[in-house]
């Protein structure tokens, strides 16, 4: 089959292959009726185009890359956050590309050979720390880019997060209404910019509140499901008092309710575990779980644009969002 070109979209609807080149870059100067015709004609063809000639003539790529760590546990999260960018890019000129790095890498490493080779017009980053050194690099390099989840320069970045303070907040003082008095926390990574926010929150619940709080210190929310089997056992068999326990990943929690079943204890009864999740799988698994959903579409969506944005508009302010949770008891 003959590769589908400009001229061939033009042959087929009459237009000159000006008009449709204009058209498929969303020109304004040229009527929406007309780039809606054109751009539909090009899905219907399967026009592709041809990515040496578009960066020869722009130095553009049009291409978005997300770049996360390979991660222990599996994770709905980096799954619906995928999705959700890649509908966004949909339709547009812009194709998603997904880069990774392993425990023992620099992830600097990785986004300096991005940059330097120029092979993506702008980056995705996820699992921020305070002063993370990607962040100053890529604003030294001028280079465009939207970080899920905050640093310490998020005022001159385009970024999008969970209020993950406000979540520590609500949980602490959710699980006190229901008479909690001791409460074990699994907090993420503690070089993450999250677990800061999380720690915050947890503190000022504490004050609000006066239960008392009992860390897990060996292990973090990302640990090896084993690890954190094992840690929770430890705990709960030491203090037999811990009546609840917020897990801050999927995993910590789904773990944390198949320890505390095995040691005889009934959730939601003697025992509470309030977790988090951004796919409606641990609804699934047990009733009387407290789940705060994080809504990772809404923030691949807003990321999406975010660095289309940055990459298209690089003078005018970053775009900023905030996703603010609630808390729901699965009954």
């Amino acid at each position: 089959m003959a590769k589908v070109t400009l001229k061939t979209i033009a042959d087929a609807l009459g237009f000159a292959v000006t008009t449709v080149s204009r058209a498929l870059k969303d020109d304004p100067a040229i009527k929406l009726q007309t780039r809606r015709v054109i751009q539909a004609k090009a899905r219907e063809l399967g026009y592709v185009p041809d990515r040496a000639g578009v960066r020869l003539r722009t130095g553009k790529t049009n291409v978005i890359s997300l770049v996360l760590p390979v991660e222990p546990n599996m994770s709905n999260v980096v799954t619906r956050l995928t999705v959700s960018i890649a509908e966004v890019l949909k339709g547009s000129s812009y194709n998603l590309n997904t880069s990774y790095w392993f425990e023992d890498d620099d992830p600097l490493a990785l986004v300096k050979q991005i940059v330097e080779t120029r092979s993506a017009d702008g980056l995705i980053l996820n699992y921020t720390t305070p002063d993370d050194p990607r962040v100053r690099y890529l604003m030294e390099q001028q280079f465009p880019f939207v970080t899920h989840g905050r640093t310490s320069a998020d005022d001159r970045h385009s970024y999008f997060d969970f209020d993950n303070q406000e979540f520590a907040r609500l949980s602490v003082n959710k699980l006190s209404l229901k008479g909690r008095r001791k409460v074990m926390v699994i907090l993420p990574p503690p070089e993450l910019s999250y677990a800061e926010h999380l720690q915050r929150g947890i503190l000022l619940g504490q004050q609000q509140t006066g239960v008392e709080l009992v860390s897990c210190s060996a292990i973090h929310s990302d640990s090896p499901s084993a690890d954190i089997e094992k840690e929770v056992t430890v705990m709960l068999s030491a203090m037999p008092d811990i009546d609840a326990i917020i897990a801050s990943s999927s995993t910590a929690a789904m773990v944390s309710v198949s320890v505390l079943e095995s040691l005889g204890r009934e959730l939601g009864a003697d025992i509470d575990v309030l977790g988090r999740e951004a796919a409606p799988f641990l609804k699934l698994l047990r009733k009387n779980l407290l789940l705060a959903n994080e809504d990772v579409g809404k923030a691949g969506n807003f990321l999406a644009r975010a660095l289309i944005h940055a990459i298209e508009r690089p003078h005018e302010a970053p775009m900023q969002g905030m996703d603010i949770p609630t808390i729901e008891q699965i009954s």
